[in-house]
Protein backbone atom coordinates (compact mmCIF):
# COMPACT_ATOMS: atom_id res chain seq x y z
CA UNK A 1 0.00 0.00 0.00
CA UNK A 2 3.40 2.41 1.20
CA UNK A 3 4.42 1.69 -2.94
CA UNK A 4 0.91 2.49 -4.09
CA UNK A 5 0.29 5.57 -1.95
CA UNK A 6 3.56 7.22 -2.70
CA UNK A 7 3.26 8.40 -6.49
CA UNK A 8 0.07 9.76 -5.67
CA UNK A 9 1.20 12.01 -2.90
CA UNK A 10 3.30 13.17 -4.89
CA UNK A 11 1.67 13.92 -7.74
CA UNK A 12 -0.84 16.04 -5.90
CA UNK A 13 2.26 17.67 -4.12
CA UNK A 14 3.30 18.84 -7.65
CA UNK A 15 0.07 19.76 -8.54
CA UNK A 16 -1.06 21.60 -5.39
CA UNK A 17 2.28 22.95 -4.58
CA UNK A 18 2.80 21.84 -0.96
CA UNK A 19 4.48 19.65 1.19
CA UNK A 20 3.42 16.35 2.28
CA UNK A 21 2.89 17.21 6.02
CA UNK A 22 0.66 20.49 4.74
CA UNK A 23 -1.82 18.20 2.38
CA UNK A 24 -5.79 18.10 3.25
CA UNK A 25 -8.84 16.23 2.36
CA UNK A 26 -9.57 18.64 0.00
CA UNK A 27 -6.33 18.49 -1.77
CA UNK A 28 -7.33 14.40 -2.62
CA UNK A 29 -10.93 15.51 -3.61
CA UNK A 30 -9.33 18.25 -6.33
CA UNK A 31 -6.82 16.80 -7.77
CA UNK A 32 -7.33 14.76 -10.91
CA UNK A 33 -5.41 11.87 -11.50
CA UNK A 34 -3.80 10.46 -14.67
CA UNK A 35 -4.29 7.19 -16.09
CA UNK A 36 -1.31 5.42 -14.89
CA UNK A 37 -2.30 6.23 -11.13
CA UNK A 38 -5.85 4.96 -11.38
CA UNK A 39 -5.09 0.99 -12.55
CA UNK A 40 -6.29 -0.47 -9.14
CA UNK A 41 -9.38 -0.47 -7.54
CA UNK A 42 -8.52 1.72 -4.88
CA UNK A 43 -7.98 4.45 -6.85
CA UNK A 44 -10.23 4.03 -9.57
CA UNK A 45 -12.64 4.22 -6.54
CA UNK A 46 -10.88 7.67 -5.85
CA UNK A 47 -11.09 9.00 -9.21
CA UNK A 48 -15.15 7.86 -9.23
CA UNK A 49 -15.29 10.25 -5.46
CA UNK A 50 -13.03 13.06 -7.37
CA UNK A 51 -16.00 13.41 -10.02
CA UNK A 52 -18.81 13.14 -7.81
CA UNK A 53 -17.47 15.53 -5.19
CA UNK A 54 -16.79 18.46 -7.51
CA UNK A 55 -19.94 18.30 -8.79
CA UNK A 56 -21.71 18.22 -5.66
CA UNK A 57 -19.53 20.91 -4.65
CA UNK A 58 -20.59 22.87 -7.87
CA UNK A 59 -24.15 22.56 -7.23
CA UNK A 60 -23.91 23.24 -3.23
CA UNK A 61 -21.72 26.43 -3.97
CA UNK A 62 -24.30 27.70 -6.77
CA UNK A 63 -26.93 26.69 -4.39
CA UNK A 64 -25.43 29.43 -1.92
CA UNK A 65 -25.19 31.99 -4.97
CA UNK A 66 -28.62 31.74 -5.74
CA UNK A 67 -30.17 31.89 -2.14
CA UNK A 68 -27.78 35.17 -2.07
CA UNK A 69 -29.19 36.06 -5.02
CA UNK A 70 -32.89 35.76 -4.38
CA UNK A 71 -32.52 37.32 -0.82
CA UNK A 72 -29.79 39.65 -0.92
CA UNK A 73 -30.47 40.59 -4.91
CA UNK A 74 -26.51 39.42 -5.48
CA UNK A 75 -25.63 39.91 -9.21
CA UNK A 76 -24.64 36.21 -10.35
CA UNK A 77 -25.32 33.70 -12.54
CA UNK A 78 -26.42 31.24 -10.10
CA UNK A 79 -29.80 29.44 -11.32
CA UNK A 80 -32.03 27.26 -9.38
CA UNK A 81 -30.80 23.72 -8.06
CA UNK A 82 -33.64 21.62 -10.57
CA UNK A 83 -32.51 24.14 -13.43
CA UNK A 84 -28.86 23.38 -12.79
CA UNK A 85 -30.03 19.75 -12.81
CA UNK A 86 -31.76 19.74 -15.76
CA UNK A 87 -28.67 22.02 -17.46
CA UNK A 88 -25.89 19.56 -15.84
CA UNK A 89 -26.89 15.86 -15.06
CA UNK A 90 -25.01 14.64 -12.16
CA UNK A 91 -22.53 11.90 -13.22
CA UNK A 92 -24.08 9.37 -11.02
CA UNK A 93 -27.14 9.49 -13.23
CA UNK A 94 -25.47 9.74 -16.30
CA UNK A 95 -23.35 6.88 -15.52
CA UNK A 96 -25.98 4.49 -13.71
CA UNK A 97 -28.43 4.86 -16.80
CA UNK A 98 -25.65 4.13 -19.33
CA UNK A 99 -24.95 1.10 -17.15
CA UNK A 100 -28.75 -0.38 -17.11
CA UNK A 101 -28.80 0.55 -20.61
CA UNK A 102 -26.47 -1.83 -21.15
CA UNK A 103 -27.97 -4.67 -19.19
CA UNK A 104 -24.87 -4.10 -16.91
CA UNK A 105 -25.56 -5.63 -13.08
CA UNK A 106 -23.90 -2.52 -10.85
CA UNK A 107 -24.80 1.11 -10.18
CA UNK A 108 -23.81 3.80 -7.77
CA UNK A 109 -25.39 5.23 -4.91
CA UNK A 110 -26.07 9.27 -5.94
CA UNK A 111 -24.51 11.43 -3.39
CA UNK A 112 -27.19 13.15 -1.03
CA UNK A 113 -29.38 16.40 -2.28
CA UNK A 114 -27.99 18.38 0.67
CA UNK A 115 -24.23 18.12 0.03
CA UNK A 116 -21.57 19.75 2.79
CA UNK A 117 -17.87 19.62 1.00
CA UNK A 118 -16.76 19.68 5.05
CA UNK A 119 -17.84 16.17 5.64
CA UNK A 120 -16.35 12.98 4.21
CA UNK A 121 -17.68 10.67 1.91
CA UNK A 122 -17.32 7.62 0.36
CA UNK A 123 -19.24 6.41 -3.15
CA UNK A 124 -20.49 2.52 -2.58
CA UNK A 125 -20.67 0.83 -5.79
CA UNK A 126 -24.05 -1.72 -5.42
CA UNK A 127 -24.95 -4.68 -7.22
CA UNK A 128 -28.23 -5.03 -8.29
CA UNK A 129 -29.44 -8.01 -8.07
CA UNK A 130 -28.53 -8.10 -4.38
CA UNK A 131 -28.77 -4.56 -3.19
CA UNK A 132 -25.62 -4.80 -1.95
CA UNK A 133 -22.09 -2.87 -2.06
CA UNK A 134 -19.57 -4.74 -3.69
CA UNK A 135 -15.70 -3.70 -3.90
CA UNK A 136 -14.32 -2.31 -7.38
CA UNK A 137 -12.30 -4.73 -7.11
CA UNK A 138 -15.29 -7.43 -7.93
CA UNK A 139 -15.40 -6.09 -11.25
CA UNK A 140 -14.11 -7.91 -14.20
CA UNK A 141 -11.83 -6.21 -16.42
CA UNK A 142 -13.86 -5.80 -18.91
CA UNK A 143 -16.61 -3.88 -16.74
CA UNK A 144 -13.77 -2.06 -15.51
CA UNK A 145 -12.54 -0.81 -18.91
CA UNK A 146 -16.99 0.03 -19.47
CA UNK A 147 -17.23 1.56 -16.35
CA UNK A 148 -13.62 3.89 -16.98
CA UNK A 149 -15.02 4.54 -20.72
CA UNK A 150 -17.72 6.39 -19.62
CA UNK A 151 -15.81 7.98 -16.65
CA UNK A 152 -13.79 9.72 -19.32
CA UNK A 153 -16.59 12.45 -20.01
CA UNK A 154 -15.52 13.80 -16.71
CA UNK A 155 -12.19 13.09 -15.91
CA UNK A 156 -10.78 15.90 -18.79
CA UNK A 157 -10.00 19.15 -17.36
CA UNK A 158 -12.56 21.07 -19.48
CA UNK A 159 -14.96 19.14 -17.60
CA UNK A 160 -13.73 19.80 -14.24
CA UNK A 161 -13.50 23.64 -14.69
CA UNK A 162 -16.83 24.30 -16.44
CA UNK A 163 -19.36 20.94 -15.82
CA UNK A 164 -19.50 20.43 -19.96
CA UNK A 165 -18.20 17.49 -22.32
CA UNK A 166 -15.38 18.23 -24.99
CA UNK A 167 -16.27 18.22 -28.43
CA UNK A 168 -13.64 15.51 -29.50
CA UNK A 169 -11.73 12.65 -27.60
CA UNK A 170 -9.36 10.08 -28.93
CA UNK A 171 -8.51 6.70 -28.19
CA UNK A 172 -5.93 4.06 -29.09
CA UNK A 173 -7.23 0.66 -29.13
CA UNK A 174 -9.84 0.78 -25.87
CA UNK A 175 -10.92 -2.55 -26.86
CA UNK A 176 -7.71 -4.43 -26.77
CA UNK A 177 -8.20 -6.16 -23.46
CA UNK A 178 -11.94 -6.88 -24.19
CA UNK A 179 -13.96 -10.00 -25.93
CA UNK A 180 -16.09 -9.70 -28.41
CA UNK A 181 -19.58 -9.22 -26.16
CA UNK A 182 -17.86 -6.41 -24.02
CA UNK A 183 -16.57 -4.92 -27.61
CA UNK A 184 -20.59 -4.88 -28.56
CA UNK A 185 -20.72 -2.24 -25.23
CA UNK A 186 -17.79 -0.35 -25.69
CA UNK A 187 -19.28 0.64 -29.23
CA UNK A 188 -23.24 0.83 -27.98
CA UNK A 189 -21.50 3.38 -25.03
CA UNK A 190 -19.58 4.85 -27.62
CA UNK A 191 -22.58 5.14 -29.79
CA UNK A 192 -25.20 6.23 -27.88
CA UNK A 193 -24.33 7.89 -24.90
CA UNK A 194 -20.90 9.56 -25.96
CA UNK A 195 -22.66 10.55 -29.85
CA UNK A 196 -26.22 10.44 -29.88
CA UNK A 197 -26.79 11.80 -26.04
CA UNK A 198 -24.01 14.13 -25.71
CA UNK A 199 -22.78 15.00 -29.33
CA UNK A 200 -19.13 14.07 -28.54
CA UNK A 201 -17.23 12.99 -31.62
CA UNK A 202 -15.30 9.71 -31.18
CA UNK A 203 -11.62 8.53 -32.96
CA UNK A 204 -10.95 5.11 -31.89
CA UNK A 205 -8.21 2.84 -33.29
CA UNK A 206 -8.36 -0.75 -33.20
CA UNK A 207 -6.65 -4.35 -34.77
CA UNK A 208 -9.92 -6.31 -33.82
CA UNK A 209 -11.54 -8.06 -36.41
CA UNK A 210 -14.49 -8.48 -33.90
CA UNK A 211 -14.54 -4.78 -32.92
CA UNK A 212 -14.90 -3.94 -36.75
CA UNK A 213 -17.84 -6.43 -37.16
CA UNK A 214 -19.46 -4.82 -35.18
CA UNK A 215 -19.41 -1.16 -35.71
CA UNK A 216 -21.29 1.10 -37.97
CA UNK A 217 -20.83 0.50 -41.56
CA UNK A 218 -19.76 4.32 -42.14
CA UNK A 219 -17.80 5.06 -39.26
CA UNK A 220 -14.91 2.09 -40.69
CA UNK A 221 -11.49 3.79 -41.88
CA UNK A 222 -8.36 2.80 -42.70
CA UNK A 223 -4.95 4.60 -41.75
CA UNK A 224 -2.53 3.65 -43.93
CA UNK A 225 1.46 4.56 -43.75
CA UNK A 226 2.91 5.75 -46.18
CA UNK A 227 4.30 8.63 -48.22
CA UNK A 228 2.20 10.33 -47.63
CA UNK A 229 0.04 8.86 -44.67
CA UNK A 230 -3.82 8.48 -46.20
CA UNK A 231 -7.04 7.97 -44.22
CA UNK A 232 -9.08 6.16 -46.59
CA UNK A 233 -13.25 4.96 -46.43
CA UNK A 234 -13.36 1.90 -46.75
CA UNK A 235 -16.53 -0.74 -46.45
CA UNK A 236 -16.58 -3.43 -43.22
CA UNK A 237 -15.89 -6.54 -46.10
CA UNK A 238 -12.29 -4.48 -46.95
CA UNK A 239 -11.46 -4.17 -43.37
CA UNK A 240 -12.57 -7.39 -42.19
CA UNK A 241 -10.20 -8.84 -45.25
CA UNK A 242 -7.17 -6.41 -43.91
CA UNK A 243 -7.32 -7.44 -40.46
CA UNK A 244 -7.54 -11.58 -40.98
CA UNK A 245 -5.02 -11.26 -43.62
CA UNK A 246 -7.12 -12.13 -46.63
CA UNK A 247 -7.86 -15.96 -44.97
CA UNK A 248 -9.87 -17.23 -47.24
CA UNK A 249 -11.63 -19.75 -44.73
CA UNK A 250 -12.28 -16.91 -41.82
CA UNK A 251 -15.89 -15.77 -42.41
CA UNK A 252 -17.28 -13.25 -40.07
CA UNK A 253 -20.74 -12.35 -39.72
CA UNK A 254 -21.66 -8.72 -38.85
CA UNK A 255 -25.53 -8.96 -39.73
CA UNK A 256 -26.26 -9.33 -36.10
CA UNK A 257 -30.31 -9.55 -36.40
CA UNK A 258 -31.39 -12.84 -36.61
CA UNK A 259 -35.66 -13.62 -37.35
CA UNK A 260 -36.98 -16.64 -35.47
CA UNK A 261 -39.81 -18.05 -36.63
CA UNK A 262 -42.38 -19.61 -33.99
CA UNK A 263 -45.39 -21.34 -34.31
CA UNK A 264 -48.28 -18.09 -32.59
CA UNK A 265 -48.80 -15.10 -31.63
CA UNK A 266 -48.81 -16.06 -27.96
CA UNK A 267 -45.27 -17.82 -28.67
CA UNK A 268 -43.82 -14.70 -29.32
CA UNK A 269 -44.61 -13.25 -26.16
CA UNK A 270 -43.00 -16.38 -24.02
CA UNK A 271 -40.12 -15.99 -25.92
CA UNK A 272 -39.77 -12.57 -26.51
CA UNK A 273 -40.04 -12.30 -23.22
CA UNK A 274 -37.77 -14.51 -22.02
CA UNK A 275 -35.03 -13.51 -24.30
CA UNK A 276 -35.12 -9.51 -23.06
CA UNK A 277 -34.99 -11.52 -19.23
CA UNK A 278 -32.18 -13.18 -20.53
CA UNK A 279 -29.81 -10.38 -21.90
CA UNK A 280 -30.12 -8.55 -18.71
CA UNK A 281 -27.68 -11.01 -17.43
CA UNK A 282 -25.82 -12.29 -20.33
CA UNK A 283 -25.30 -10.34 -23.30
CA UNK A 284 -25.49 -11.81 -26.65
CA UNK A 285 -23.80 -11.09 -29.90
CA UNK A 286 -26.89 -11.52 -32.23
CA UNK A 287 -30.15 -9.93 -31.25
CA UNK A 288 -33.65 -11.70 -31.98
CA UNK A 289 -36.78 -11.12 -33.37
CA UNK A 290 -39.64 -13.84 -33.14
CA UNK A 291 -41.90 -13.85 -35.38
CA UNK A 292 -45.40 -15.84 -35.56
CA UNK A 293 -45.74 -17.53 -38.75
CA UNK A 294 -49.92 -17.74 -38.25
CA UNK A 295 -52.67 -16.31 -35.86
CA UNK A 296 -54.41 -18.08 -33.55
CA UNK A 297 -53.38 -21.72 -32.89
CA UNK A 298 -50.09 -22.81 -33.10
CA UNK A 299 -48.56 -24.65 -36.29
CA UNK A 300 -45.35 -26.42 -36.10
CA UNK A 301 -46.00 -27.49 -39.39
CA UNK A 302 -45.82 -24.22 -40.99
CA UNK A 303 -42.84 -23.45 -39.27
CA UNK A 304 -40.57 -26.30 -40.77
CA UNK A 305 -41.70 -25.82 -44.03
CA UNK A 306 -41.05 -21.81 -43.96
CA UNK A 307 -37.31 -22.46 -42.86
CA UNK A 308 -37.18 -25.17 -45.89
CA UNK A 309 -37.92 -22.62 -48.12
CA UNK A 310 -35.78 -19.78 -46.47
CA UNK A 311 -32.60 -22.30 -46.58
CA UNK A 312 -32.84 -23.03 -50.16
CA UNK A 313 -33.00 -19.61 -51.26
CA UNK A 314 -29.47 -19.25 -48.89
CA UNK A 315 -30.84 -17.16 -46.23
CA UNK A 316 -28.83 -17.55 -42.89
CA UNK A 317 -30.49 -15.71 -40.70
CA UNK A 318 -33.72 -16.84 -40.09
CA UNK A 319 -34.28 -19.80 -37.50
CA UNK A 320 -37.33 -21.33 -36.16
CA UNK A 321 -38.41 -22.80 -32.62
CA UNK A 322 -41.45 -25.29 -32.22
CA UNK A 323 -43.04 -27.20 -29.32
CA UNK A 324 -41.89 -30.46 -28.87
CA UNK A 325 -45.50 -32.24 -28.75
CA UNK A 326 -44.33 -35.40 -28.66
CA UNK A 327 -43.31 -36.10 -32.40
CA UNK A 328 -40.99 -32.68 -33.14
CA UNK A 329 -37.53 -33.07 -33.72
CA UNK A 330 -34.72 -30.92 -34.50
CA UNK A 331 -33.20 -30.04 -37.77
CA UNK A 332 -30.86 -27.78 -39.16
CA UNK A 333 -32.74 -24.71 -38.83
CA UNK A 334 -35.53 -25.43 -36.71
CA UNK A 335 -35.09 -26.37 -32.69
CA UNK A 336 -37.50 -28.06 -30.80
CA UNK A 337 -37.82 -26.64 -27.11
CA UNK A 338 -38.06 -29.28 -24.73
CA UNK A 339 -37.50 -32.21 -27.33
CA UNK A 340 -37.97 -35.41 -25.08
CA UNK A 341 -39.00 -33.66 -21.81
CA UNK A 342 -42.26 -31.70 -22.11
CA UNK A 343 -44.96 -31.28 -24.62
CA UNK A 344 -45.38 -27.64 -24.56
CA UNK A 345 -43.25 -24.02 -23.75
CA UNK A 346 -46.22 -23.69 -21.04
CA UNK A 347 -45.50 -26.43 -18.78
CA UNK A 348 -42.37 -24.90 -18.27
CA UNK A 349 -43.41 -21.37 -17.63
CA UNK A 350 -46.32 -22.71 -15.87
CA UNK A 351 -44.72 -25.50 -14.11
CA UNK A 352 -46.22 -25.98 -10.80
CA UNK A 353 -42.85 -25.66 -8.93
CA UNK A 354 -42.44 -22.60 -10.15
CA UNK A 355 -45.93 -20.77 -9.64
CA UNK A 356 -45.85 -21.82 -6.14
CA UNK A 357 -42.71 -19.79 -5.93
CA UNK A 358 -43.62 -16.90 -7.14
CA UNK A 359 -46.81 -16.74 -4.49
CA UNK A 360 -44.44 -16.81 -2.07
CA UNK A 361 -42.11 -14.10 -2.96
CA UNK A 362 -45.68 -11.93 -3.36
CA UNK A 363 -46.32 -12.27 0.18
CA UNK A 364 -47.36 -15.95 0.51
CA UNK A 365 -50.42 -14.84 -2.10
CA UNK A 366 -53.67 -16.83 -1.63
CA UNK A 367 -51.89 -18.13 1.48
CA UNK A 368 -49.92 -20.70 -0.71
CA UNK A 369 -47.57 -21.53 2.56
CA UNK A 370 -50.78 -22.83 3.90
CA UNK A 371 -51.97 -24.40 1.49
CA UNK A 372 -49.01 -26.30 0.36
CA UNK A 373 -47.36 -27.15 3.78
CA UNK A 374 -44.24 -25.31 2.95
CA UNK A 375 -42.49 -23.07 5.63
CA UNK A 376 -41.59 -19.66 4.95
CA UNK A 377 -37.85 -20.76 5.76
CA UNK A 378 -37.58 -23.53 3.67
CA UNK A 379 -38.35 -20.86 0.45
CA UNK A 380 -35.23 -18.89 2.08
Amino acid sequence: HRRQLWPVLHHICSITAKEITDLVIEDFNRTPFPEHLIDNGDLFSSQIELIFYNYAKRRHENNIDFLNKREYNDQNEAISDDSFIKKIPPPWTIINETLAKLNIDFYFQELPRRFDPENNFSIKLMKKSINKPVGFNDLSSGEQVIIGLILKLFTGEYYSTHLQFPELIIFDEPDAPLHPEMSKLLIDVFLETFVKRFGIKIIFTTHSPSTVALAPEDSIYQLKNGEPTTLLKISKDEALKILTGFIPTLSIDYRSHRQVFVESPIDVLYYQSLYSKHIQNELLIHQLYFIANSQGKGNSSLVYSILQEMTKADNKSIYGVVDWDTKNNDTHRVLVHGINSRYSIENFILDPVYLIILLIQMNNAHNILSITGVSKTDNE
